[in-house]
């Protein structure tokens, strides 16, 4: 609602100049329209994160990038940084120094929590370039290592030396653009690497923050089958309980007034093909055959 206002700036004065005819001017001041276009610069990459979060094809694994590219931003604003081309007002840096404070006390488990961490590390879309500088990279893959080969005891360990990150700062609103910035400031070092499958995923070519790690992986799966494995466990996890919430609407659509007769098992199928429908074009043809066929029900009285 504050975007479409700020957006109608000039359409809301002319209508309030012309019903306001005779009367006492009912008008929105100048300070005012800065001061809602200072609040949408702060609030707008918090809608950012909540819809990238809320995709069908979110993960865990976007959690940590995406609240430190917007911890990141917070204080970028508090410190009254330029984030376009004017600074923001005082109003404006307090309510992004209170939203930083709430950000680090909220969130703060989040970032030390290594099944956020692993599942970040395994994303090719990130791996350890998205990290905040407090996060220790070569105790992580330590972590990742020990964790594969409880999965897997066949698996052997892969045991490695890499660099840490480099810290970087950007004055960008967007949360995706200040990851794409911090990606492209990570080196990459292909030089004196251990053998091992961690070492070789690391020092692979990343993908772009758009593509779909799942499709990474799935090319993987010859090449590094444990690893694979491991990766696809974490990165299913959804971030949000939205996609849970959405299946209720989805059952909704299915049943109808015009099919109340369903049965409650073929209601659950029609839901798991309406909620994988985007998943179809993946796997052959024959995985998503149901072997069950609607009998109608005879009318009553008939």
């Amino acid at each position: 609602m504050l975007q479409r206002l700020v957006e109608q700036r000039n359409a809301i004065q002319i209508m309030t100049q012309e019903s306001n005819m005779g009367r006492a001017p009912t008008v929105i001041y100048p300070n005012e329209w800065r001061l809602a276009s200072d609040m949408l610069t702060v609030l707008s990459p918090f809608e950012e994160v909540t819809q990238a979060l809320s995709k069908h094809s979110a993960s865990i694994s976007e959690v940590i990038p995406l609240l430190h590219g917007l911890c990141s931003i917070m204080k970028s604003h508090h410190l009254s940084e330029p984030c376009s081309v004017e600074k923001l007002g005082a109003a404006a840096r307090k309510l992004a120094a209170n939203l930083s404070k709430e950000l680090q006390w909220r969130f703060e488990p989040i970032f030390a929590n290594s099944t956020f961490l692993l599942a970040t590390l395994l994303d090719p879309r990130y791996k350890a370039s998205c990290f905040p500088s407090s996060v220790d990279v070569n105790a992580l893959k330590r972590t990742l290592c020990q964790r594969m080969e409880l999965c897997d005891p066949v698996a052997a360990p892969a045991r490695n030396e890499e660099e840490r990150e480099r810290p970087t700062t950007s004055s960008s609103t967007s949360v995706l653009s200040f990851l794409q910035r911090k990606k492209s400031a990570t080196p990459m070092r292909t030089q004196h690497l251990p053998s091992g499958d961690v070492d070789a995923y690391l020092a692979d070519g990343e993908i772009t923050l758009t593509d779909d790690p799942v499709k990474y992986w799935s090319g993987k799966l010859q090449c590094w089958p444990s690893l694979t494995r491991f990766a696809l466990h974490l990165l299913s996890c959804p971030p949000t309980s939205v996609q849970s919430e959405r299946v209720f609407s989805t059952a909704g659509n299915v049943v109808s007034p015009q099919r109340a007769n369903l049965d409650p098992v073929h209601v659950e199928q029609l839901v798991f093909i309406k909620v994988n429908e985007d998943l179809k074009k993946h796997f052959p043809s024959h995985t998503f055959t149901t072997n069950f066929r609607f009998k109608p029900r005879p009318l009553p009285g008939l």
